[in-house]
């Protein structure tokens, strides 16, 4: 058995204390949070500098700073889904822009320093050494999944901090069945439906063993009622969202148009291959945490939780992978993490010297599993330390030759990976100008200079696109052809030299 060890005993007792704050204690597993963040704020303002962020996450950083610049109607965008990211995101636009920070770094490193500081809280709850719980947020923080995690942004730490909340939740609703854990269980599922695809699928693929985080008397009596208080808020926000859908956008489903959009064009034999890959990794890491919670020092209620959250992600990664909705079985096993944190934190405290162990055994699974498996989420952290910049998109590439310039009329809110690569909103002619209105209308440009984008079969143009639809090949009397790249041209007009 592995076990942890740790010979500075007296760092386990340490407390910081200032002169001017002398009743102000800080606990060594909140400093340790508090270092985990800063490094995770570095790494994810590495990702952005090189244009390693998912499209996804760059499309969400795009409309989030067209939101905070008044460059597009916050209230549509709510309407549409993903909305939490989308919050956050916005959140990140008005704290971070006026302190100069990076505004989805800044939410990728209060969300995964928020993580390793709750999960060393309910570890010191447990009655868990200082020294140990020191050793289990390193080990948190450097597993390879949290890294993948905040490399892809603040979507997939929603998710990991959705499948904690479900997992503690699951957990002690059965063991403990304070009115807390039941509303932190409840409010799990649409946490994680609102927080995008993969998290919708998660949601659904664990109801079906919700019934088995409840105690046991309560399940048999009250079946029906039960299920009915679990799924309650979960079908109140998916209703609400439709209904603010049809009101803002006129049309209840188009929150899932997006998403449904890229299912369809996934290969469906990769998709059936993910399928069967999926739950095989899903077992390989979280078996790491039931295994322990099999010992005879946890109760039998405990295990049982643990077990159906298990089958419950299993379940979910199934219907994930067939589906298309992520690419490669290692972005199926982020999620996980969550899961075995919280699993890991219902370890009774004479057993975390070897949970330590077990941890560190099942971060070593985890690298094996992605090589395996042919996942790169190494890919991106490779680079960084590198200092080598990613794959230029056609988008990216956009939005770096327009960083800077001003007076550019493209239809953004189409666009929106465009504007995060540009890194801001400000000085672009988007839809809510007037010179872009105008434009439109009478089927003239009045801007100095516009972007437009080819046509590309299934895919539907953009307002500049549809309004002038030979702007692309023949370009415009008394405009020059700027940029030309993936795509992409940019038509200036000769008298003006702004854009060289």
């Amino acid at each position: 058995m592995i076990g942890v060890s740790w010979p500075a005993a007296a760092i386990g007792s340490w407390r910081w204390r200032s002169p001017m704050f002398a009743r102000v204690q800080v606990a060594p597993s909140t400093l340790l949070a508090i270092l985990v963040a800063v490094a995770s704020y570095h790494l994810a303002t590495r990702i952005s500098a090189l244009g390693l962020w998912p499209d996804g996450t760059a499309e969400l950083a795009g409309r989030a700073a067209l939101s905070a610049a008044g460059k597009a109607d916050p209230t549509a965008l709510l309407a549409s889904y993903p909305p939490l990211p989308y919050i956050l995101l916005m959140f990140g636009e008005l704290l971070g822009r006026p302190l100069g920070l990076d505004p989805v770094a800044l939410i990728d490193a209060l969300l995964f320093g928020g993580l390793a500081a709750r999960y060393g809280r309910s570890l010191t709850n447990r009655g868990t050494p200082t020294k140990t719980v020191l050793v289990l947020i390193l080990l948190l923080a450097l597993h390879p999944l949290s890294i993948a995690a905040v490399a892809q942004g603040p979507q997939t730490l929603l998710l990991v901090w959705g499948c904690w909340v479900l997992g503690r939740g699951m957990m002690d609703t059965r063991t403990i069945t304070g009115i807390n854990d039941t509303i932190a269980l409840t409010l799990a599922l649409p946490m994680l439906a609102m927080t995008g695809a993969q998290g919708a699928v998660i949601a659904v693929g664990t109801i079906p063993f919700l019934i088995l985080g409840v105690p046991r008397d309560l399940a048999e009596r009250h079946y029906v009622g039960t299920y009915v208080v679990l799924l309650f808020p979960l079908l109140f926000s998916v209703l609400c969202l439709f209904a603010l859908s049809a009101i803002l956008l006129h049309t209840p489903l188009a929150v899932v148009i997006w998403d449904a959009y890229h299912v369809v064009h996934t290969d469906a034999s990769q998709s059936w291959v993910i399928a069967a890959l999926a739950p095989v990794v899903t077992a390989g890491v979280a078996v790491i945490a039931v295994r322990v919670s099999m010992t005879p020092a946890v109760p039998h209620a405990l295990r049982e939780s643990a077990v159906a959250t298990l089958a419950g992600l299993m379940l979910a990664s199934i219907l994930v992978g067939a589906s298309g909705i992520v690419g490669n079985p290692g972005e199926i096993l982020i999620p996980t993490l969550g899961f075995v944190a919280a699993v890991s934190t219902r370890w009774p405290a004479a057993k975390m010297r070897q949970a330590g162990g077990w941890i560190l055994a099942g971060a070593l699974v985890a690298a094996l599993v992605l090589l395996g498996t042919g996942a790169e989420l190494d890919s991106p952290i490779a680079r960084i330390m590198a200092g080598r910049s990613g794959a230029m998109s056609a988008d990216r590439a956009l939005g770096r030759y327009l960083a800077g310039r001003q007076d550019v009329m493209i239809d953004a809110l189409a666009h929106p990976a465009v504007v995060a690569a540009r890194g801001s909103a400000d000085g672009l002619l988007t839809s809510r100008a007037p010179a872009f209105g105008v434009s439109v209308i009478a089927h003239r440009v009045f801007a100095p200079a516009v972007a437009v984008r080819e046509h590309r079969p299934g895919e539907s143009d953009d307002a500049i696109s549809r309004s002038l639809p030979h702007l692309f090949e023949q370009g415009l009397p008394g405009y020059r052809l700027a940029f030309d790249q993936g795509g992409w041209r940019v038509w200036a007009r000769t008298e003006r030299s702004e854009l060289p």
